[in-house]
């Protein structure tokens, strides 16, 4: 049995839904880990949107909430890192811990493992969910400073540890732990069939976009692709699941909203704020889009995809970072030129008329994931990484 310390993010439900998006992985593995015999405890702030049910139900682990106010959200600060580290040095001199492990898209909360583990002579552990970006030679002198205290980092992809090359030493890169899937929410078997009366759907196609506002996630991308896929499907409608609560999106002065007005597109999109079903949303879609212009900031495997491939949904997504190891072109999903309106707009009518083809694709992406994305497969190689981490300090 191991006594392992998380770190992570924004750990918990937000106002309206339900937890939001990577960590649903760290979900899945303390879950399984906890199954497993070790001792979990999870160091992290607040979620996106907190209210008074933020908590989540992990049985046999201890979440410890370090920000100073809920209503504050995700951060992270220097305070918290202080906290952290306060945190796991009064655990381990009460418990003993074996490792801290760090879980981010980012290399920079993996400060929190180096400095808890030097001052407590700790294995120090980071999982890497999206690739490095080299933007200056200072930035990456840095970086191999930096990261050179870690003793593992673990990545989530193989375009993950390609971007660590050169970074840190291959025997610290452990093999890629692709995320997973709770397959017992996530399934072709949950039905839709509520959410599709209750937004008055119809028999009306339906897209599906999970995600913020950003240029980042696409949204502009795919809002301009639905304006020329109207064209030829007239009662087409698109679904967006956001990560605020709809009514700050109603409220607040949004870019996004004033391109839905100016391309007429008002009775075609149904904002749907923060879900707390989203299981029932996906099979109630058609189509699921990620059109995402850059992985920077996003897991490299987004969960999204994942989970719409789990419900039996055909997926577009972008070809960029590690959904290409994800997605086979035409074979479990389509792959498009990331910010390529034509391509993008072609590739939706092409799923809405190929329904046969639609379907071949939705069903090879389900068995993918089954194969591929249990929580029981993350869970096993992580521990293995962990124990290999262990085993090298004794």
């Amino acid at each position: 049995m191991m006594n392992i310390c998380i770190v992570v993010l924004g750990l918990g439900k937000s106002k309206g839904g339900g937890v939001i998006g990577g960590v649903n992985n760290v979900l899945n593995l303390a879950k399984g880990l906890v199954s497993n015999g070790h001792k979990i405890d999870i160091m992290t702030t607040y979620p996106l949107y907190p209210d008074g049910n933020y908590t989540v139900d992990l049985p046999g682990a201890r979440i410890h909430y370090l920000t100073p106010h809920p209503f504050k959200g995700t951060r992270y600060s220097v305070a918290f890192t202080v906290k952290a580290v306060k945190k796991i040095t009064e655990l381990h001199q009460k418990e003993h811990l074996d490792l801290v492990c760090g879980y981010s898209s980012y290399p920079a909360l993996a400060l929190i493992p180096i400095i808890a583990g030097k001052i407590n002579r700790l294995p120090k552990v980071h999982y890497l969910t999206s690739p490095i970006q080299r933007k200056t030679s200072l930035l990456f002198s840095f970086l191999k400073i930096y990261l050179s205290r870690i003793d593992m980092i673990i990545p989530l992809t193989h375009n993950v540890r390609r971007s660590l090359e050169n970074i840190v030493t291959g025997e610290k890169i452990h093999k890629p732990i692709p995320p997973s899937v709770d397959l017992s929410i996530f399934s072709p078997e949950v039905s839709g069939e509520k959410v599709r009366k209750a937004l008055s759907l119809g028999e009306n196609p339906t897209l599906f976009f999970l995600g913020n506002l950003t240029k980042t996630k696409g949204i502009e991308v795919l809002l301009a692709a639905l304006e020329i896929v109207k064209r030829s499907v007239p009662n087409i409608k698109l679904l967006m699941g956001l990560d605020m609560p709809i009514e700050g999106y109603q409220s607040k002065p949004l870019k996004s909203r004033e391109e839905i007005e100016s391309v007429n597109l008002e009775g075609h999109i149904i904002p749907l704020g923060i879900l707390s079903n989203v299981a029932e949303v996906m099979t109630a879609c058609d189509i699921f889009i990620a059109p995402f212009t850059s992985i920077e900031g996003i897991a490299d495997y987004p969960i999204s995809i994942l989970e719409a491939m789990a419900s039996g949904k055909p997926v577009i997504a972008s070809r960029i970072g590690g959904i290409p190891e994800l997605l086979t072109h035409r074979e479990t999903g389509l792959l498009v030129k990331p910010g390529d309106v034509a391509e993008l707009a072609d590739s939706i009518l092409y799923l809405l008329k190929q329904k046969e083809e639609a379907q071949k694709m939705a069903s090879w992406g389900a068995k993918c994931v089954q194969q591929k994305f249990k929580p029981s497969i993350a869970v096993s190689e992580l521990e293995d990484a962990l124990q290999n981490v262990l085993e090298r300090r004794n």
